[in-house]
């Protein structure tokens, strides 16, 4: 499931004004000239493509109220952030891929990635059964300045454990990575494919 936010307004995934150049999917040349001159304005503003992923142990209640949760976030940081941020916001299922673009043979599927959580539920909740509980991973693909980036990568393990230090077991157990495209080619490839319309 996919939820984005763009300049004009959140959950719109359409893009009319994309030219293809036909029977192949592709932009246009006269797209793709426009593609590269919007990309090198948005670098050239501190605007570039990241993502933050989110792995968590829980119901599907407590995925939608996660997924709420970061969406108002997201869309207050978007109403007091740079101009041109825009966000994508979806999650994988247990049994989805956690790399699409790996060979199906080395594939690691997102509850494989995540095995530690449901053993941490079990060590903090001795004697009880999971239930309908599950691994789900939350994406969160953004074109962001490096500060907006740094501050969303903090917060969004906050709305889940907003008391680093508390006593017991967090809401559900939960695990963050992040990446962006400055890392290295390969993952500025993978942000290019997933999120490059963030840019229109």
């Amino acid at each position: 499931m996919t939820i984005a936010g763009t300049p004009e307004k959140s959950g719109d995934t359409t893009h009319d004004s994309l030219l293809t150049s036909p029977g192949h999917g592709r932009p246009h040349p006269a797209q793709r000239q426009q593609n590269k001159k919007n990309q090198e304005s948005l670098l050239a503003s501190g605007l570039d493509l990241r993502e933050v992923q989110v792995g968590i142990y829980g119901t599907r209640s407590d995925l939608h109220w996660y997924l709420e949760e970061i969406r108002e976030l997201l869309d207050e940081t978007k109403q007091h952030g740079s101009p041109g941020m825009a966000y994508e916001l979806h999650y994988l299922e247990s049994d989805a891929p956690g790399s699409p673009e790996v060979p199906e043979e080395n594939q690691t599927s997102i509850a494989e990635m995540y095995e530690e959580l449901p053993e941490q539920w079990r060590d903090e909740h001795p004697g009880e059964t999971p239930d309908n509980r599950s691994v789900f991973e939350v994406r969160v693909g953004i074109l962001s300045t490096w500060e907006e980036y740094d501050y969303l990568n903090e917060r969004l393990p906050l709305l889940i454990c907003p008391e680093p230090f508390h006593k017991g077991p967090c809401r559900m157990p939960w695990s963050v990575a992040s990446c962006s495209s400055s890392v290295s080619p390969e993952l500025r490839v993978y942000l290019e494919a997933r999120y490059a319309h963030l840019r229109d």
